[in-house]
C-alpha cells in the first residue's frame, strides 16, 4: 500500500481527490500508517472527490467504537438522557460521520460480500471487486472525470 500512496499522490492532487481513512488505524502498520497520514494532509484541502479508504475497518467495530464514545459522554453528562439517543446522534460518533452514504464501493480485497462492512450505506449495485489498488485508483479518477465532462448525464448507467 506504501508503494501506491507514494505512486499515486502526484494524480491524486492533480485530480483535486481528498482522501480519507476510516477504521482502526491502530492495527495498521506504522509506516502504512504514517504514509497515509502524510496522504490525508497533503489532499485534506483538495475540492474534487473524496475517497474513503476503509482499512482495518468492520461495521461491527465501528458500532462498538461509536457505543463506547457514546457511552463516555453520557457518564460525563454530554448526553444527559438515554431517551436523546436517536439515530441522527448515534451517527455522530460513528467513523463514517459527516461522510455521505458511498456512491461506489470497491472491495480490493477480492471479497464478494458485504457482511460487516458499512452495514445499511451501499446500494448492492455500487461493487467492484479487485485485488489490484492502482488500477482501481487510475480507474476511479478516469470515471470521475467522465461524470465532470458529462454535462450533468449519468455515464455509468
Amino acid at each position: 500500500m506504501t508503494d501506491a500512496i507514494i505512486r499515486e499522490t502526484s494524480e491524486l492532487m492533480r485530480q483535486k481527490v481528498r482522501v480519507k481513512v476510516i477504521g482502526n488505524t491502530g492495527d495498521l502498520p506504522e509506516e502504512v500508517w504514517h504514509k497515509l497520514e502524510g496522504l490525508i494532509h497533503r489532499t485534506a484541502a483538495n475540492t474534487g472527490v473524496t475517497l474513503v479508504l476503509a482499512l482495518s475497518y468492520g461495521a461491527r467495530w465501528e458500532i462498538v467504537e461509536a457505543a463506547r464514545r457514546l457511552i463516555a459522554d453520557y457518564k460525563t453528562g454530554r448526553v444527559a438522557d438515554t431517551e436523546e439517543v436517536t439515530d441522527e446522534l448515534f451517527a455522530r460518533y460513528l467513523t463514517t460521520a459527516g461522510i455521505p452514504d458511498p456512491d461506489l464501493l470497491i472491495r480490493t480485497s477480492g471479497e464478494c460480500r458485504l457482511s460487516n462492512f458499512c452495514y445499511g450505506n451501499v446500494p448492492i449495485r455500487s461493487f467492484i471487486l479487485s485485488t489490484n489498488f492502482g488500477l482501481i485508483l487510475k480507474k476511479m479518477i478516469y470515471i470521475w472525470q467522465s461524470v465532470i465532462f458529462s454535462n450533468g448525464r449519468d455515464v455509468l448507467e
